[in-house]
């Protein structure tokens, strides 16, 4: 495989903008009519996925300890789309199809066997990672609504009871889907670390045209079941026994302060700093502005 050739047709690749994923897409649905059932109604957004994916992967095919882990995730986290192994064959069928559509006169036989064996490593690493992973988890929680509290116009809070215990620890996002918006899956972040009992807290501020934000803050009731993927991200877990300090204001602090209580059980100190400002116009949750506690949490000596 010849990575500069590789990394060179995908920058011409590139040039066409959003006719790349609506190529490939609607190759992928021709060829594959059933695939499409597992793609939401409105693909926008999947599409902005799909070259963001691809560029990751270029931009990292001849750095395996970037691109591996990159992989892994991608292969366990697609689980929840119901992708299995004989999917990836058809996805690399209509990925060849677009690039050879795409490239028309550059492509050539030395180009079309790169990619294949890209994208051969590719399957083969997130394959090997979805299988590992069906061993010892679901490909998704299903997740009883047990509280649903309105904080304002805009935000709710959602408490949330899984069915299997859901691990993660705090730093970590959840995917979560609603059935009122099905096939659309959107990233939040725990409000409070792992609980014995299992509940999970959901803080979600409604986006302007934001599909899912709108369903689980305005339509979603008590006693409805949500699904929930598996835990991902390390960029904001804690894994080593420096000190540290929280710096966050707004709904961002109760991120910080789970993590320093995780933090706290790891570290010889772990100072929380929370600076409280006045909300929009407008909004319902005005706080007092400039409170400000460097304060170690709470329990901590």
């Amino acid at each position: 495989m010849d990575v500069a050739r590789l990394r060179s047709s995908w920058h011409t690749v590139t040039r066409h903008g959003g006719q790349v994923p609506l190529f490939f897409y609607s190759t992928l649905f021709l060829l594959h009519p059933q695939t499409r059932e597992m793609f939401p109604a409105s693909m926008s957004g999947q599409r902005d996925k799909l070259v963001t994916a691809l560029g990751h992967i270029v931009a990292h095919v001849d750095d395996l300890d970037n691109a591996v882990p990159f992989l892994q995730q991608l292969g366990r986290d697609h689980r929840k789309f119901s992708v299995a192994p004989e999917h990836y064959p058809a996805v690399g069928q209509a990925l060849l199809a677009t690039l050879q559509h795409v490239l028309a006169d550059e492509w050539s036989r030395d180009l079309a066997s790169d990619w294949t064996e890209a994208y051969g490593l590719v399957s083969q690493v997130m394959n090997e990672a979805a299988q590992g992973a069906a061993e010892s988890s679901p490909p998704w929680w299903d997740a009883e609504v047990v509280a649903h509290e309105r904080r304002s116009l805009d935000v709710a809070v959602l408490t949330v009871r899984p069915r299997v215990p859901l691990p993660y620890v705090p730093g970590q996002s959840i995917a979560v889907e609603t059935q009122l918006r099905p096939r659309l899956w959107r990233y939040y972040s725990p409000a409070n670390a792992p609980r014995p009992d299992g509940l999970i807290e959901l803080h979600v501020r409604l986006v302007d045209g934001g599909p899912v934000s709108s369903a689980l803050v305005q339509a979603v009731q008590v006693g409805e079941v949500l699904r929930l993927g598996a835990a991902a991200g390390d960029s904001l877990t804690l894994d080593h026994k420096q000190d540290v300090v929280f710096l966050a204001g707004g709904r961002a602090s109760r991120r910080s302060r789970r993590c320093s209580v995780r933090s706290r059980r790891r570290t010889s100190s772990a100072a929380f700093i929370c600076s409280s400002v006045p909300a929009r116009r407008g909004s319902s949750t005005t706080r007092r502005p400039s409170t400000r506690s460097s304060a170690p949490c709470p329990g901590s000596a």
